[in-house]
């Protein structure tokens, strides 16, 4: 689920970036959308263009999607959860910080090293700080895939009852198989909102997914 890629970054700007943290109590967005959120490159914000977070971004060679400074305080952690999208991250502070592979139990000690690392998240995942210091990292979304499908329908699933939970329970059933099916290119026009979600999937793979989520949604062929 955690892969080193062989990306180095330059300890200066790691230090600069350090050094000129915006103040946030958990999480800020250093560039924002340039058409869909999840599938067009996004761009950097004005305030950010001249910054060393910038930089930072810059060292990754691919287009990206939303990229995040993420603080961890000391004794937080995430509730459990998986994505649609995988993530690209560095951590440029971190003591005894820990991702941790909810499926298999695993940790994975964060480090400062100066790498990009890949995160596979449809994977259930969560990070915890266990230290007295913030955990800093930027995470970056990577663009979903504009599949070829061979046989597209469209699908929409609705909450079959409104709870308080909804995010929760939408990372843990669906974003697993939304996030395998965007790997394998049987995932398209992606949109997710409050109470909703639709996309264009391949026919022989509507009944798996049924499966996953007929507890909690329900599932409609769109024509």
């Amino acid at each position: 689920m955690f892969k080193k890629l062989n990306i180095q970054i330059n300890s200066k700007i790691i230090s600069e970036a350090v050094t000129d943290l915006p103040d946030i109590n958990f999480r800020m967005s250093i560039n924002t959308p340039t058409d869909n959120f999840f599938y067009d490159p996004w761009t950097i914000k004005e305030e950010f263009k001249n910054s060393a977070w910038n930089k930072l971004l810059k060292t990754l060679p691919f287009d990206t999607g939303e990229a995040r400074i993420i603080k961890l305080d000391p004794g937080k952690c995430y509730i459990g959860h998986s994505d649609i999208d995988d993530r690209w991250h560095t951590t440029l502070a971190a003591k005894d910080s820990f991702l941790i592979n909810l499926n298999t139990c695993q940790m994975f000690e964060l480090t400062k090293d100066f790498q990009w690392y890949e995160l596979d998240t449809s994977i259930r995942h969560s990070a915890v700080n266990f230290s007295n210091v913030p955990r800093i990292q930027l995470v970056v979304r990577k663009l979903l895939v504009r599949g070829n499908i061979p046989n597209p329908i469209n699908v929409k699933l609705t909450l079959k009852k409104i709870v308080e939970d909804r995010r929760y329970i939408f990372d843990d059933l669906v974003s697993p198989w939304l996030n395998n099916q965007n790997k394998k290119g049987l995932l398209n026009n992606f949109s997710g909102e409050e109470f909703k979600a639709t996309f264009t999937t391949d026919s022989s793979v509507i009944d798996s997914l049924n499966e996953q989520v007929e507890s909690y949604f329900n599932l409609e062929i769109v024509q």
